[in-house]
């Protein structure tokens, strides 16, 4: 059963672009080691394009993408 809407529960949803696919890879390593995947997809419309759905608060992972990444967003959900 999914913590998803659960007060207190927070996920996080990581959007890029990455014109380096082991760079991708290597992030999504990095990510598991401390956070439970939830949902990971590249896009069919829009070359270089991924969303990763990650359980908890990866805003740290901000670090890694300003520098190897030319856009990103992240986005904490904090459920209340």
């Amino acid at each position: 059963m999914s913590k998803a809407g659960l007060k207190g529960y927070v996920k996080t949803n990581i959007f890029l672009t990455a014109y380096d696919e082991s760079f991708v890879k290597e992030l999504l390593k990095e990510l598991e080691k401390q956070h439970r995947i939830l949902e990971f997809s590249k896009s069919e419309v829009v070359d270089h394009f991924y969303y990763i759905s990650v359980e908890g608060d990866a805003r740290g992972f901000e670090e890694i993408l300003k520098d190897k990444t030319p856009w990103y967003k992240v986005e904490v959900l904090e459920f209340s």
